[in-house]
C-alpha cells in the first residue's frame, strides 16, 4: 500500500506538471482509496473533497465514484449525516450503469448507517443484495464488510436474521436502490409531540403506534419499517401495555384523543 501511495503521489505530481486534469483527480482518488486503507480517513475525506471540487470545475457535475469514496471517508471518521448524503447520491449516480464493484460497495456503507441507527433489517437486506451483488461480479466481501455481516446477524434473531437476509439477496436492482434511498424509518418520530405518555414509548413503538392510526396491519407495518411481522407484533403488544389498553382499535383512539400522534 505504501508504495501505491507513493505511485499515486507522483502521478498527481506530473499531472498538474502536464496541466492534465484528469490525471490529477484520478490520481487524488486513488490517492485517497489506499490511505483510507491505512486507516487514515482524515487524509483521505481532504483528498476525494480536492477530487470532487476539481470533478465540479471539469466536467459540472459529481463523479459518483467519488463520492462513494468521500462517503465511506466520513462514514468511517464518524461523520454519519454527509456519509449517507454522498453514498445515496452516489447510488443515484451508479443506477443507470447498473451492476458494479462500486454499487456494492455504497450499498454496503449504507447497511453500515442503517445498522449504526438502528434499523437492523433494513442493514441486512442491503447487506444481503451487495453479497449477492459481488458473488455475481466474483469480488467477494472484504474483512471490513464481513465484520459487519457478524455485527448484524448477532443483533437479531437467527430466524430473523434468515429471513432479511434471503429477501436482501432475492431483491432486483431497482428494488435494492429503492430501499437505499428511502428516508431511514427513526425520521418519521421525530415530528411526534412529546408527552409524558409518549415518553414511556421507546421510538419504534412511537413509530408502530402512528401506524396503528393509519390502519395499518402487522404485514404493512413491517413493511412500511423494514422490520419482520413478529417484531411488529411484540412492539403491538408492548404499546398495548403501556397504554394500558386491550385493542388496536384502543390504543389508535386513545392515541389520537390524548394528542400523542
Amino acid at each position: 500500500t505504501q508504495q501505491a501511495i507513493a505511485a499515486f503521489e507522483e502521478f498527481i505530481q506530473i499531472g498538474h506538471r502536464l496541466g492534465i486534469t484528469d490525471w490529477v483527480i484520478n490520481g487524488l482518488t486513488n490517492l485517497g482509496s489506499s490511505v483510507t486503507i491505512q486507516g487514515d480517513h482524515a487524509r483521505a475525506i481532504e483528498l476525494q473533497e480536492d477530487a470532487r471540487m476539481m470533478q465540479h470545475a471539469l466536467a459540472g457535475q459529481d463523479s459518483p465514484i467519488i463520492l462513494m469514496d468521500l462517503g465511506y471517508a466520513l462514514l468511517k471518521c464518524g461523520d454519519h449525516e454527509r456519509a449517507r448524503q454522498h453514498l445515496t447520491e452516489a447510488v443515484r449516480l451508479l443506477q443507470p450503469r447498473g451492476v458494479s464493484r462500486f454499487m456494492a460497495e455504497s450499498l454496503e456503507g449504507l447497511a453500515e448507517l442503517a445498522m449504526i441507527a438502528g434499523q437492523v433489517e433494513r442493514a441486512t437486506r442491503l447487506l444481503g443484495f451487495a453479497s449477492r451483488l459481488r458473488s455475481v461480479l466474483g469480488t467477494p466481501l472484504g474483512g471490513d464488510d464481513q465484520n459487519l455481516r457478524n455485527t448484524i446477524r448477532s443483533a437479531q434473531l437467527e430466524q430473523e436474521w434468515e429471513i432479511a437476509w434471503a429477501a436482501g439477496q432475492a431483491m432486483s436492482l431497482d428494488d435494492a436502490i429503492d430501499l437505499a434511498l428511502q428516508p431511514e424509518p427513526s425520521d418519521v418520530s421525530d415530528a411526534v409531540p412529546s408527552s409524558p405518555m409518549t415518553a414511556l414509548l421507546s421510538k419504534r413503538e412511537v413509530e408502530v403506534l402512528r401506524l396503528l392510526v393509519d390502519g395499518k396491519s402487522n404485514q404493512e407495518i413491517a413493511g412500511v419499517l423494514f422490520i419482520s411481522p413478529n417484531t411488529v407484533a411484540n412492539h403491538v403488544t408492548n404499546v398495548l401495555t403501556k397504554l394500558n389498553v386491550d385493542s388496536r382499535t384502543a390504543a389508535a383512539t386513545y392515541a389520537l384523543r390524548h394528542g400523542l400522534v
